[in-house]
């Protein structure tokens, strides 16, 4: 994962303790808490020996079990697609049974899609992330797979190469991905920037469909802008609910 502090929250750190039995190294120093989704999952930045690696922690114990196997499915069928995620190091329980843990190698030298976006310096290099988020859409599609939970968090870029983060909101429809769930999984990802930046719509999805080998038509762009819009205003709602939820805890 990236080096996006995604959380404000004060942290000091600490350790957790594997089961003996399965590594030569039982303790996972967590140095950042990158993450916290709470009653789901907490996702720091650790040490585990002498590797750097990004340790999901999964509590409490009684809804852990869903959300931990739901991680994992996601990023197997992400690796038996050939979609690049980081390899799982190591998954199971916590020693003392508060929860279950995934371990994944540290991606150095990457930074977030949204630390990409924040620190572009122009429209170009802009666009040009938008196009690379838009390839690695039809990589995804084209294996039969949709990332539900699109945000810029859950892209983590290298140069050129782009990995997809977060395997708990990957499905396979039954019946491989519609040209349909394409469109509104593509408006997904462009409804994440203001829509100043809408104009890159049409330099990704040409990408997009020659990924795909896709016939590119002005009637398509006009679909995928009908439902960027479609998919903002659902994005904005989910917003002012979340809001509206934490202002009356």
């Amino acid at each position: 994962m990236g080096n996006a502090v995604l959380t404000d929250v004060p942290f000091t750190p600490f350790s957790f303790f594997l089961p003996p039995g399965f590594h030569a190294d039982l303790e996972v120093r967590c140095l950042q808490l990158l993450r916290n989704l709470p009653g789901k999952r907490q996702v720091y930045r650790a040490q585990w020996g002498s590797q750097p690696v990004v340790a999901k922690v999964f509590s409490p114990p009684l809804k852990a079990l869903k959300y931990w196997r739901r991680e994992k499915r996601g990023i197997v069928i992400l690796l038996q697609k050939g979609i690049l995620t980081p390899e799982i190091l190591h998954s199971g329980p916590l020693a003392d049974g508060t929860g279950l843990v995934i371990i994944l190698p540290f991606i150095t030298g990457a930074q977030t899609a949204l630390e990409k976006w924040q620190l572009a310096a122009s429209d170009r290099e802009k666009g040009e992330l938008v196009s690379l988020l838009a390839e690695t859409l039809a990589l995804h599609h084209q294996a039969g797979l949709v990332q539900r939970d699109i945000h810029l968090g859950n892209f983590l870029v290298r140069d050129k190469q782009v990995f997809t983060l977060d395997g708990s909101d990957v499905v396979m429809p039954r019946h491989g991905v519609s040209l349909s769930q394409s469109l509104d999984n593509l408006g997904f990802l462009f409804a994440q920037f203001f829509p100043e930046y809408d104009r890159f719509a049409d330099a990704g999805l040409q990408l997009y469909c020659r990924s795909r080998n896709l016939t590119y038509d002005n009637n398509l762009l006009r679909n995928l802008q009908t439902r960027i819009k479609v998919q903002r205003r659902k994005r904005r709602r989910r917003q002012l609910r979340k809001i509206f939820r934490e202002c009356s805890a």
